[in-house]
């Protein structure tokens, strides 16, 4: 077998060998001219020509049987037909499917905005009734401050002008004592015993003089409501009235103790 331009020549009485063929095809299938990309596959006896697949499409189709053009065509055409309602039938799950996606999309950034817009203006009201609530407490805690304090002074120049009265009368006492005069003495007896029974009687009254209980005690659990519900759960109202009870309890004991202790 010769060779020219890379092609085969197959000798004419070699064309009706089967095998020689089939050699032949197996060990080289050479490009079409018109269209490189596609290999020569078919022989079209008719014309006695090697075709690729377009080429037998386009240039050889009408020299096949017309029975099995049809045939082939009618089979080709259902396979179409058929590829292209399943093509439907997908695009219509993928549209669906991509129509979900958007819905959902836009369902999410709706509630996703609602939400933000609610959780800020729910930020502000507490913001501010925090604010308010806030001022109010030191407005009242120096209020009480000062009532206090006043009240306490009050208290403290009892106390030291009852201290200096029994200074006084130690003193006076003392000095009596130290002259050893028994006429001065008994003269002075009964001013002695009643200026005491003054001073014990004016620090019994001193002693009994109210005292505040603590800011802290009485004042803060029943004024921070507003405070505490902004931390507390609606569901602990109950907690709440224990914590405020508590407190109340326990300033109530504590003013007791001040006074105790005082005496």
């Amino acid at each position: 077998m010769t060779r020219s331009d890379d092609y085969p020549i197959i000798p004419s009485e070699k064309i009706s060998d089967e095998s020689y063929l089939q050699r032949v095809i197996s060990s080289q299938l050479p490009h079409c001219d018109t269209h490189e990309q596609e290999k020569v596959r078919y022989y079209c006896t008719q014309c006695v020509q090697l075709a690729c697949q377009v080429c037998a499409t386009v240039n050889h189709q009408g020299h096949h049987s017309l029975q099995e053009v049809k045939s082939k065509v009618a089979s080709v055409k259902a396979q179409m037909g058929t590829i292209l309602e399943q093509s439907k039938s997908e695009a219509i799950k993928v549209q669906s499917k991509l129509d979900l996606t958007e819905r959902t999309n836009e369902k999410i950034k709706h509630q996703t905005s609602f939400l933000m817009r609610k959780v800020n203006a729910q930020y502000e009201k507490v913001v501010t009734k925090l604010q308010c609530d806030r001022n109010k407490l030191l407005q009242e805690l120096r209020v009480m401050e000062s009532t206090n304090c006043e009240n306490l002074r009050d208290v403290g120049e009892n106390i030291s002008q009852w201290l200096n009265l029994l200074e006084n009368f130690q003193k006076m006492t003392r000095t009596i004592l130290e002259q050893d005069k028994p006429q001065e003495i008994l003269e002075m007896e009964r001013n002695i015993v009643e200026s005491f029974f003054r001073l014990r009687v004016d620090k019994e009254t001193i002693t009994k003089l109210p005292m505040p209980a603590g800011v802290y005690l009485h004042f803060i659990p029943a004024k921070l409501t507003a405070l505490r519900e902004a931390c507390i759960p609606r569901g602990d109202e109950r907690m709440k009235g224990k914590v405020g009870s508590h407190n109340e309890q326990k300033g109530a004991t504590s003013g007791a103790n001040s006074s105790e202790k005082f005496e």
